[in-house]
């Protein structure tokens, strides 16, 4: 019983609404630094009206990786970051380190999974993460099939 009681006396901590993957994500920053501008400068985002923010900021990341920059504009967008990460991203602004907050922004940036699975960024040329438009019929084909 005296176990027990040592056991659940210590402070539970809660994971972090992401269960800890984009700090996990973190401790492979270096890796993902060696292909990430090679890839970045190779594939040309688009967007679904909405995900501006998004195209934009992948488009300041490919400038930081050409340019050799290291800090992250002030101005830069942070809407399109995902709620469940938006705490890590906060958590680097109020450190005031700049490289935490770039590590932390531009992982944020590159996790684009769930907008390419959605649909709402796509990548021109890929069969799978094409442009959900070019599934549907044009005004043209559709016009003989309406009447069925």
């Amino acid at each position: 019983m005296q176990m027990l009681r040592e056991l659940n006396a210590d402070a539970w901590t809660p994971l972090p609404k992401d269960h800890g993957r984009l700090s996990e994500l973190d401790f492979s920053y270096t890796c993902l630094r060696q292909f990430t501008p090679n890839v970045l400068a190779a594939i040309d985002f688009k967007g679904e009206p909405g995900t501006g923010a998004l195209v934009q900021v992948v488009g300041i990341l490919k400038e930081l990786n050409a340019s050799g920059g290291r800090k992250v504009p002030a101005d830069a967008p942070t809407g399109f970051v995902l709620a469940k990460y938006a705490d890590y991203l906060e958590k680097a602004r109020k450190s005031g380190e700049e490289p935490a907050y770039r590590h932390c922004w531009e992982l944020c940036v590159i996790s684009l999974r769930d907008g390419l699975r959605s649909g709402d960024v796509w990548m021109p040329g890929s069969r799978r993460y094409s442009d959900p438009a070019t599934y549907l019929y044009t005004a043209a084909q559709w016009a003989p099939r309406r009447d069925d």
